[in-house]
Parts: structure tokens; C-alpha cells; sequence
């Protein structure tokens, strides 16, 4: 279900948006103004098991192709109202146009995960501003730097590097950003990231259950 949002300016009209867009839309007039994403100098890629490269628009059809092919499974753990039947090709290249603009701005930051030894597109990373949260118990936004979230299919989760996608991703974080704090949110469905962040001695801070979210920090300092 797409969530609602005030009609506010947005260099899309937001009638056009799918669910995946008006949450982050969502996150940007909810985000802390301590968590300035322009700040940091997104590194174009990094590989270790998995590689993380920076999001173009000529990924449009295989990002499109990997998340429809997991359409179900993905729909039922993330809780983003996303990927749907209804999604065409076409609206999905706008999605994919908004998150390019978004990281070319400093907005957010988006890239793709290939499993390097297929060169195959299994899923997508998303840096964000932290969202505000006040009303959860236990969460101080200030605490983090940023947020992140993703998505892997099913080819994804089943490939033989799978159990180390979140080890890699604390790792290019630890290495390539310069930040002491991260903030994980999850939904209470993805068994997938929340086994994998246990297993990675993530600290689970709080739960918000408006979202029916989870949130993890991850201590990169």
C-alpha cells in the first residue's frame, strides 16, 4: 500500500511516484538536520564478496528484472509496499531517474549489489539521512550518521556468498566513510538481515512499531 504524503515541492509529481519513491520523499521531510549527507564523499564502488557500484540509469532494466523476479518474497519481508504486479518497466525507470538524481544531490545515495562472479544484479543499498523517530522509546537520531537499507532477491540470498553481504557492507563502511555510527532499520519479516546483523553483533536499540521495523546500530568507530 503507497503511503501518503503532504503536497509539498519534489522534483517529481508525486502522483506519478511509486511506494519505494514516496518513502523517500518520506524520509527526506523527516530526516534529522544533523544528518547532512553532502558532507560525505560517496566512493564510486567497492568489492569484496559482493560489489556495491553506484546506481545509473542504465542499470534500469536489470534492476527491474532482478526485484520482479522476487517479487513476492521481497513484498512480504521489507514492509516498503514495493515491488508490485502493477510496476511496469516504464514507471520503474522514473524510480530509477529520482534515486540517480537524489545521489548526484547528495540527497541519498543508492547503489546496486552484483555478485561479482556472475556480474549479476541480486539487489540495491540505500544510504539515507536519518529519519527522526521521536516517538519511538530508546532512539536518539543523533546518535547515527546515516541510515541504510536494501534489498536482495531470491538468486541473491541463495548464492554461495549470501551469509556475507551485511559482513561487507560493515566493512566499506568501516573503511571507505568516515563515520562512527550507522543506523540499520528492518522489518520484522526480513529474517534475511536480521540473521545476518545478529550474526555481525549488530546492537538491536529499538523497535518501532509504527513501522513494524527493528532498528539495529552498527558501531563503525
Amino acid at each position: 500500500m503507497e503511503k501518503q504524503t503532504e503536497k509539498r515541492s519534489a522534483p517529481i509529481k508525486v502522483s506519478m511516484v511509486g511506494p519505494l519513491i514516496l518513502s523517500m520523499l518520506l524520509w527526506a521531510f523527516t530526516a534529522t538536520g544533523q544528518s547532512d549527507l553532502t558532507q560525505y564523499e560517496a566512493p564510486q564502488e567497492y568489492q569484496d564478496d559482493w560489489r556495491f557500484v553506484v546506481l545509473s540509469e542504465n542499470d534500469s532494466v536489470a534492476y527491474y528484472g532482478a526485484a520482479q523476479a522476487s517479487r513476492r518474497m521481497l513484498y512480504e519481508t521489507l514492509g516498503w509496499g514495493w515491488p508490485t504486479s502493477k510496476q511496469t518497466l516504464e514507471s520503474h525507470t522514473d524510480t530509477i531517474q529520482f534515486h540517480v538524481q537524489q545521489h548526484n544531490e547528495g540527497a541519498a545515495y543508492t547503489y546496486v549489489i552484483l555478485e561479482p562472479q556472475h556480474r549479476q544484479l541480486r539487489g540495491a543499498l540505500f544510504i539515507s539521512r536519518v529519519q527522526d523517530r521521536s516517538d519511538v522509546p530508546g532512539f536518539d537520531p543523533e546518535d547515527y550518521q546515516f541510515e541504510i537499507t536494501f534489498w536482495l532477491n531470491e538468486a541473491g540470498q541463495s548464492a554461495q556468498h549470501s551469509n556475507r553481504l551485511v559482513a561487507n557492507i560493515a566493512q566499506w563502511v568501516r573503511e571507505e566513510w568516515d563515520v562512527e555510527s550507522v543506523l540499520f532499520p528492518t522489518s520484522r519479516a526480513n529474517i534475511f538481515a536480521r540473521n545476518q546483523f545478529e550474526q555481525n553483533n549488530f546492537e538491536m536499540v529499538a523497535e518501532d512499531a509504527a513501522s513494524n521495523e527493528l532498528l539495529y546500530r552498527f558501531r563503525a568507530r
